[in-house]
């Protein structure tokens, strides 16, 4: 069976040859003009309502990805004993200066200090080395300390590395100058 094409009769066009809506269709046609007029008003309302000064009391992004009152205190590097029994932890060191690192007992709640942030000034300079990631030998007689790190990609990966040994307090780069 052929298709025809729609061509509205006559009595359905106005004078101009524009289509007329029949009458059943308006209550639907005016419900949406309100819905549209009600929803530009809200959403104008909202747009041309200004925001007040910033105060210190309220919350910004300004003032949480600014200013530095809501960074964190970085951690630093923490790592189990191989027992499981401790963990060694970054620590300010003596005065401020420097990092140390600290042993942790959680059962018994007491630290000892591996290291002092003063055992960690190389030979030649003024200010203990920057930690930023520590190992233990297995015997716990040396750290091998991971320093001066720079980014490759998205990670610190290249950097400097010392070993400390505990038992001669000493310290010593490896590779480089």
């Amino acid at each position: 069976m052929p298709v025809r094409p729609y061509t509205p009769s006559a009595e359905k066009l106005d004078r101009s040859g524009s289509l007329l809506v029949p009458t059943s269709h308006q209550p639907h046609r005016r419900f949406f003009i309100i819905l549209v007029t009600a929803l530009l008003a809200v959403l104008s309302s909202g747009a041309l309502a200004q925001s007040p000064p910033d105060h210190p009391e309220r919350l910004s992004v300004a003032r949480i990805f600014g200013a530095s009152e809501f960074h964190e205190e970085e951690l630093g590097p923490i790592h189990w004993s191989k027992d499981g029994s401790a963990y060694m932890a970054v620590e300010p060191g003596k005065g401020g200066k420097g990092k140390s690192i600290v042993r942790h007992d959680p059962a018994s709640g007491e630290s000892e200090i591996l290291v002092e942030a003063e055992q960690l000034i190389p030979h030649g300079e003024k200010e203990p080395l920057g930690i930023a990631d520590f190992s233990l030998s297995n015997d716990g007689r040396r750290l091998l300390l991971f320093t001066n790190t720079r980014k490759v990609w998205r990670l610190n990966t290249r950097g400097d590395y010392w070993v400390f040994d505990r038992d001669a307090r000493s310290l010593r780069k490896l590779g480089g100058k």
